[in-house]
């Protein structure tokens, strides 16, 4: 499998300073609102933000050119 050049990984670096910096807000600090809690707003935001980071760290794995039974095998 060919190097994959370092600028594929900026967009995954780059989110996950985004989400280390807002993963250490502390909670307190945020606006309660009853409406957020009802639809579990927490979770959602939760699943975005680490969906997010997969997706960006696995493309780079996709540009490097491997094989179909590869990328099988890292579900890419």
């Amino acid at each position: 499998m060919p190097q994959v050049p370092y600028r594929y990984y900026i967009p995954g670096l780059i989110w996950f300073t985004i989400l280390t910096i807002l993963l250490i807000i502390p909670g307190s600090t945020l606006p309660k609102n009853p409406f957020f809690e009802a639809l579990q707003i927490d979770k959602w935001v939760h699943i975005f933000l680490f969906a997010g980071l997969i997706i960006l760290w696995t493309l780079p794995a996709a540009y490097a050119g491997a094989d179909i039974s590869t990328r099988r095998s890292w579900n890419l």
